[in-house]
């Protein structure tokens, strides 16, 4: 690994370096032209849209975005009253994360607190 022949390369081989994205990039190309960039771009439009709407109806609170501006992230409302601050947010987060197994930003905005919902091809409803 370079030990002992100098500086450069001593460093030339990181340890903790992932080279996964680089190997799986040409299978990734190839994903996005089997299935078309098109489809794919649909299939997580639609999916970020059906699963706001679904959180806004259960929640009775407004999606902040148009659904015509829907593309893979927005944000809604959090059934939560109050005058929220980003500590609040921090630690809904910090709960979701450690306690259920959720990655979910929550942001905070005027002493309200929303959910950012991100979609992409390997997501499903359930």
């Amino acid at each position: 690994h370079g030990f002992t022949h100098g500086y450069q390369a001593e460093f030339a081989w990181i340890g903790v370096k992932d080279y996964s994205a680089m190997i799986a990039l040409n299978t990734a190309i190839e994903f996005w032209e089997f299935y078309g960039c098109e489809n794919i771009r649909e299939y997580i439009h639609g999916l970020n849209r059906e699963a706001a709407t679904m959180l806004s109806k259960a929640w009775g609170t407004p999606c902040i975005s148009e659904q015509i501006f829907f593309k893979s992230m927005t944000v809604v409302k959090l059934p939560i009253q109050g005058n929220l601050t980003e500590e609040d947010g921090i630690k809904l987060q910090d709960w979701l994360y450690n306690e259920k197994k959720i990655e979910c930003p929550i942001k905070d905005k005027a002493g309200s607190l929303f959910v950012r919902i991100s979609t992409h091809v390997h997501n499903v409803m359930e």
